[in-house]
């Protein structure tokens, strides 16, 4: 009977909340009041749900990492001069507001308000389609490393020694590594796809809780060793669901602990008055990195928030008695009212950073980041996308045509080494990245004709919209595989398809008659 209760009003409270355009989990801690407000107590197995939530999480934040990206100084400065600023504001209020006598307590609760929210900042990017942006991609980032910042506070506050078996089951992590890699490359049906998940991210944290270490970390690391892995994003969409309702069992916990007050609700008020300054010391930290006015905003938009990892530390801390149980409802209501100021604030966040582009500009540096600043396109006249088998033919092809002048542009790093060493004319790009075509600037090249040979369909229509944006004239051509894919082309302003399978087969019979005869 209880669990239809718990499941029902939790799906009603998210339903609300998210046809409000906000992250479901404000509906879900809202479900934890009306649970407590009716008498409901906690279920077995809550506690459970929350840890797995917990590991799934912090698994699925290992198959995303790029250790690489996370070094850079953009990333990295930013995110650790944010943390700093923001831990010492926060803490200052909490000394005026609880006094002296609660440093410890005071200085866990500003720790937790220095992250920003993955969850809300995902679901932004999500809705604008601006994963792939060079903002999207520092937004990301940033959050990365703070959540591992959470992760090393636990680690470090558990007051375990660890065991001597833990340099055992470091040493055995490569071959694991090796081993587990073979698994996923072999594994076809979506069902042990997820168990695969489930298994190693679970699997990961009991072993390091045998060793004294947090287990969540045990998750993390099994995460880590497989985040090169080609199918690591595409086990991440498989798990995506299982960890979102994992979670939903902390999210109800935090709730169940008690109706907030009045005196609660107004210290969550009084700490999100914080959120302008936040804003501030991201955006004045990205542009010091050589951002561009608009990125530096955008991205400090998404991340204008406070997280719920912050209630994660926060509900570790109260575990370990070092924190009352009642500040987890007011972080609850304070990280609440903070994605409701967010949501507002990002639905605008494109119109305000073109309307007050003069002001934003006055903070920008003269010497722009590489990857920020204006792309050279060198008197080309011929733009080809994607340079895989298909673009690299059509490249030959214009190449050999003196009236012709390509540029290759290419995403993927390693392709772009390979084009080096054949002498090919190729520089970085991302089509299906608005800031790259506000770089580019068109109008003011002899750009005539694009060629766009990137392999999915989604990825040429998205390319196409975006250039016919920036008053792109010219002609612009795409390949297709399907005959389906054809009519879709087209109604995103592609002037010709060419079809792939078709065309070779044409190719491949009259080549056939050539040889006979």
């Amino acid at each position: 009977m209880f669990d239809i209760i718990w499941i029902s009003i939790s799906f009603l409270s998210g339903l609300l909340v998210v046809l409000g355009k906000l992250p479901p989990m404000i509906g879900y801690i809202g479900a934890g009041f009306i649970l407590h407000f009716i008498g409901v107590e906690k279920f077995s197995g809550l506690s459970e749900l929350s840890e797995l939530g917990i590991s799934l999480l912090l698994f699925s934040i290992g198959l995303k990492l790029d250790l690489k990206t996370l070094g850079k100084p953009e990333i990295l400065g930013v995110t650790v001069a944010q943390t700093i600023i923001s831990f010492c504001v926060i803490f200052l209020v909490n000394y005026f507001l609880i006094g002296s006598e609660f440093i410890v307590s005071g200085s866990i609760i500003a720790f937790a308000l220095t992250f920003s929210s993955t969850i809300f900042a995902v679901k932004i990017l999500e809705q604008r389609g601006d994963f792939t942006t060079n903002y999207g991609r520092m937004s990301i980032g940033v959050l990365i490393i703070q959540d591992i910042f959470a992760v090393l506070f636990m680690a470090f506050s558990t007051q375990k020694t660890p065991s001597a078996w833990l340099l055992l089951l470091i040493t055995s992590l490569w071959p694991l590594r090796i081993i587990l890699s073979e698994i996923l490359t072999r594994i076809r049906q979506s069902e042990l796809m997820v168990l695969f998940g489930l298994t190693v991210s679970f699997g990961g944290a009991f072993l390091f809780d045998q060793v004294n270490v947090k287990g969540d970390i045990g998750a993390l690391i099994l995460g880590i060793l497989l985040s090169k892995h080609h199918r690591a994003l595409e086990l991440n969409r498989w798990l995506i669901s299982f960890k979102d309702f994992f979670l939903l069992g902390f999210f109800l916990s935090v709730g169940m602990i008690g109706l907030p007050t009045i005196e609660q609700i107004g210290i969550a008020i009084l700490i999100n008055l914080f959120l302008p300054l936040r804003m501030f010391i991201y955006f004045f930290s990205f542009s010091r990195f050589g951002l561009r006015s608009r990125t530096s905003f955008l991205t400090s938009a998404s991340l204008t928030n406070f997280s719920e990892f912050g209630l994660i530390v926060c509900s570790f801390a109260v575990g370990k008695g070092l924190l009352d149980s009642s500040w987890l409802t007011t972080l609850a209501i304070t990280i609440s009212f903070s994605f409701i100021t967010s949501a507002f604030f990002n639905h605008y966040a494109e119109k305000l950073s073109q309307r007050y582009a003069d002001i934003l500009g006055s903070f920008q540096r003269k010497d722009l980041h590489n990857k920020e600043k204006d792309v050279d396109l060198q008197k080309a006249n011929v733009l080809i996308i994607g340079m895989g088998r298909v673009g690299q033919g059509a490249y030959k092809y214009f190449v050999d045509d003196n009236k012709r002048s390509p540029l290759a542009i290419e995403v993927d790093d390693q392709v772009l080494n390979t084009l080096s060493e054949k002498e090919v004319n190729a520089i970085y790009g991302n089509a299906t990245s608005p800031d790259f075509w506000q770089r580019v600037q068109l109008k003011k090249t002899s750009v005539s004709l694009i060629l766009l040979a990137m392999p999915l369909v989604r990825q040429n229509c998205v390319a196409a919209q975006l250039i016919r944006k920036q008053g792109f004239k010219g002609t612009i051509s795409s390949i297709a595989k399907f005959p389906d894919d054809e009519p879709v082309l087209l109604d995103h302003e592609i002037d010709s398809v060419f079809n792939l399978y078709a065309e070779a087969g044409t190719g491949f019979a009259k080549s056939s008659c050539e040889e006979k005869a």
